[in-house]
């Protein structure tokens, strides 16, 4: 377990390359100084499902659309691959660009920051947006899954015992959180950090 300082990757092993990726965007979310609502509730945040509900100043908004709009052309973000990923894919930049920007979120928007990070700066592949909780119709948390192999079973909402999944997921797999600035490796740790908690994959990208 990291406490989210960077340290350099050991040899050529991806699990330390993963590690290293990590928790470089676990400081990259700290560099943001963004402000927990848990910590700071009396700030009021935005809420929104695209881009036309965001009510943010209009300079942020137009720099926004105009980075989607070049992310689109250069096909990063594929219509094709259905409307609930589309959007999904959309939310990840709009909360990134509007975390940093107004430097208040919670694990939503740092886990938005980080992803963008490790996607567009570092090109890291694959990653997975997972959500937790004790309730598997409630999801309480978000965070990143690194290096989680194809084929792979990503999350059981049946089964609060999330070993038979995580212990697939590979000795490559890494858990990022930058909200509580956590960078966690190997199955059995992972799995010690998620005992009892249902799992959802929200988003995956490879």
């Amino acid at each position: 377990m990291s406490d989210g300082k960077p340290t350099p990757a050991v040899g050529n092993s991806q699990a330390s390359t993963n590690i290293y990726a990590a928790n470089q965007a676990v400081q990259c979310v700290t560099l943001m100084h963004i402000k927990s609502m848990h910590q700071h509730n009396s700030l009021k945040f935005w809420e929104h499902d695209t881009v036309a509900d965001i009510k943010k100043d209009r300079a942020t908004v137009d720099n926004m659309i105009a980075d989607i709009s070049d992310k689109v052309q250069k096909g990063i973000f594929d219509p094709s691959q259905g409307t609930e990923s589309y959007k999904r894919s959309r939310k990840i930049l709009v909360e990134s660009i509007l975390a940093a920007g107004n430097q208040v979120g919670n694990c939503d928007e740092m886990t938005a920051a980080a992803f963008r990070y490790l996607r567009d700066s570092l090109n890291v592949r694959p990653l997975d947006w997972m959500n937790q909780g004790d309730n598997p119709h409630q999801m309480q948390h978000a965070f990143i899954v690194i290096g989680r192999p194809a084929g792979s079973l990503p999350a059981d909402l049946d089964d609060i015992h999330p070993w038979p999944v995580i212990k697939n997921w590979g000795a490559a797999a890494v858990l990022c959180d930058p909200y509580e600035k956590k960078v966690i490796a190997t199955p059995q740790e992972i799995m010690k950090h998620l005992a009892g908690q249902f799992l959802q994959l929200w988003y995956h990208e490879d």
